[in-house]
């Protein structure tokens, strides 16, 4: 790194341009006064070479120098901005993957919702049927209980009556027979057990 730092002091060096520029102007009246063909052209050999050495320091000088960091850093900067492209394109990518993903779940969660909703709605008739059915069956089992019962109090005061009567008719019958009365009198007789007795 030193040598090249040295190396491109010793172009950018003044005394050295005019050392330079006096031996471009010494091989130029040089060639001037030769009777060389070329020379004729006015084109002198050696200053040719020094000027082609020159130009090809130069061109080395800045391939390495300017050239090479230019292209690595306009490579880098492309590499940085495909990456970076890249990246966008991956997030864009992904973002809409996201989208994709977050709106499948929602109409799922609008399916599963109506589907909750369905079934609640439908548990909930099933139970109003059910509790109607209930409701009406036991209904109709105290209906049905109340007329058994009805008919066995019936039944029983039907008996207790009939007993009441055959009670009545017996004593009836004793009394008449005992007093051994009328037809009138025996009336008499049967109205007066009827009263006591309370019916």
């Amino acid at each position: 790194m030193q040598e090249r730092l040295s190396s491109m002091k010793f172009m950018a060096d003044p005394t050295t341009i005019q050392h330079a520029a006096e031996a471009a102007v010494e091989a130029a009246n040089i060639a001037a006064s030769s009777s060389d063909p070329i020379a004729q052209f006015g084109l002198n050999v050696k200053i040719f070479i020094a000027q082609l050495i020159n130009f090809g320091i130069v061109l080395i000088v800045l391939w390495r120098f300017v050239y090479r960091p230019i292209v690595k850093l306009i490579e880098a900067r492309e590499e940085k901005i495909e990456k970076s492209i890249k990246h966008a394109e991956e997030v864009e990518r992904r973002l809409n993957e996201a989208t994709l993903e977050k709106d499948a779940m929602l109409k799922d969660a609008r399916i599963e919702a109506q589907r909750i909703v369905e079934e609640a709605r439908d548990g909930l008739k099933q139970r109003e049927e059910e509790s109607l059915t209930k409701t009406r069956e036991e209904v109709a089992k105290i209906v049905q209980e109340g007329k058994g019962h009805i008919a066995r109090d019936r039944q029983e005061m039907l008996a207790s009556v009939k007993r009441d009567v055959v009670d009545v008719a017996i004593e009836a019958a004793r009394a008449v027979l005992a007093e051994g009365v009328s037809e009138k009198s025996s009336q008499k007789i049967a109205k007066k057990i009827v009263e006591e007795r309370g019916l």
